[in-house]
C-alpha cells in the first residue's frame, strides 16, 4: 500500500492525529518543568529564546536524519522554495515560539492549552476570507462566542496558579502565529515532502532563536534534567509536526483542526498530573467546557466532501 492510500485509512490518520494532540498537550508541563530545572527564571526572556532555539533546531536536525536514513539521500531544499520555508520557519518557529516560551513563564499549563485551542476559532474566521466556500455561519458564530467567553472566564479572578493576563495574552498571539503556520504549511506540502519540510522550518526557526537568544546574553546552565527535556520537547517538534504536515497534505484544514479540540482535554490532565496544578476549579472546567463545546460545534458540522487538498484551487 502507498503511503497516500495508508493515511488515508480512518485508523491511521486518527491515531497519527491522537499522537499530535497528546504530544502538543505535554509541551507545557515539560517546558515549565525544563525552566525550573535548568535555572530559567520568570523574567530571563533571552535564555528563554536560547532554550527554545536549542529545542527546535534539534528537532529539525532529528527529522532531516530521519528523512536521510528513510530516503538514503540528502535532505536538500529546492532553490525555489528557500524563501517560502525560511518565512514559515520565522512564523512558525521564531515569532510563533518567542511569544509561547515567553507566554509560557506567565501563566499555567492549564490556562497554555486550553487558550491554544482557540486556533480552531480563529481558523473558521481566517477561512471566511480565504475560502469562498467555508464563510462564517450563525453556528460557527455560536461556537466562536463560547470559545471567547471560556478565554474570559480564565482572567476572572484568578487563583494563585501563576497565571497572569499578560501571559495569556502572549500565548493568544501565540496561537494566532500557529494558525497562520497551517495554512502556509498546506501551501507548500504540496511541492515538498512534510520530513524534509519540517526538518528544515525547524532549523531556520531554532537557528533565529538561538541567535536572538545569545545577542540579548541569554545563558543555559545544563543539567541532566534539563538535557533530557530538551531532547523529549525536540522530538515532540520533529515527530508532532511531521505527522501535522503528512496530514494537511491528504486531508482538508477543518479534517485535521479536529483534534485541537482534545489538546485541552490531555492539556489539562497532564498539567494536573505533573505541575499539581488545582483543575478542579469551578471556572477552569467551565472554561473548558465552553471552548471545547464551541471546537465540537465547528468541527461536527456535517458539509459537502472537501476536494484532495493537494489540488484545492482555493487554497493559499
Amino acid at each position: 500500500m502507498t503511503r497516500n492510500g495508508l493515511i488515508q485509512r480512518p485508523l491511521v490518520w486518527v491515531g497519527a492525529g491522537l499522537l499530535c494532540s497528546i504530544l502538543w498537550a505535554s509541551a507545557p508541563a515539560a517546558i515549565k518543568t525544563a525552566y525550573h530545572a535548568l535555572s530559567i527564571g520568570s523574567d530571563d526572556i533571552p535564555s528563554m529564546l536560547l532554550f527554545a532555539g536549542i529545542r527546535f533546531a534539534l528537532g529539525g536536525l532529528l527529522t532531516l536524519l530521519f528523512y536521510s536514513a528513510k530516503t538514503r539521500s540528502l535532505p536538500s531544499l529546492p532553490r525555489v522554495l528557500w524563501f517560502r520555508v525560511l518565512w514559515l520557519g520565522l512564523v512558525q518557529t521564531t515569532i510563533h515560539y518567542a511569544f509561547y516560551f515567553v507566554g509560557a513563564s506567565r501563566t499555567s499549563g492549564t490556562h497554555m492549552v486550553i487558550i491554544s485551542s482557540m486556533q480552531s476559532f480563529i481558523m473558521v474566521i481566517l477561512a471566511h476570507f480565504v475560502d469562498r466556500y467555508d464563510r462564517l455561519s450563525r453556528r460557527k458564530a455560536v461556537a466562536i462566542l463560547c470559545g471567547v467567553t471560556g478565554i474570559v472566564l480564565l482572567n476572572v479572578g484568578q487563583g494563585g496558579d501563576g497565571a497572569t493576563f499578560t501571559g495569556d495574552a502572549l500565548i493568544f498571539v501565540a496561537t494566532l502565529m500557529a494558525t497562520l503556520a497551517t495554512f502556509i504549511i498546506r501551501s507548500i506540502v504540496r511541492e515538498l515532502d512534510p520530513f524534509r519540510l519540517t526538518g528544515w522550518q525547524l532549523l531556520f526557526g531554532g537557528t533565529t532563536l538561538i541567535v536572538a537568544g545569545l545577542g540579548f546574553g541569554g545563558k543555559i546552565t545544563f543539567t541532566v534534567q534539563g538535557v533530557w527535556l530538551i531532547v523529549y520537547l525536540a522530538a515532540v517538534s520533529a515527530i508532532a509536526f511531521s505527522l501535522w504536515s503528512v496530514l494537511l497534505e491528504h486531508h482538508p484544514i477543518t479534517r485535521v483542526g479536529i483534534f485541537n479540540s482534545l489538546i485541552p482535554v490531555f492539556g489539562t490532565l497532564l498539567a494536573g498530573i505533573f505541575l499539581a496544578e488545582n483543575i478542579w476549579r469551578f471556572q477552569t472546567i467551565l472554561a473548558m467546557l465552553l471552548v471545547s463545546f464551541g471546537v465540537y460545534l465547528i468541527t461536527s458540522h456535517k458539509r459537502a466532501p472537501l476536494p484532495d487538498p493537494r489540488v484545492d484551487v482555493n487554497d493559499t
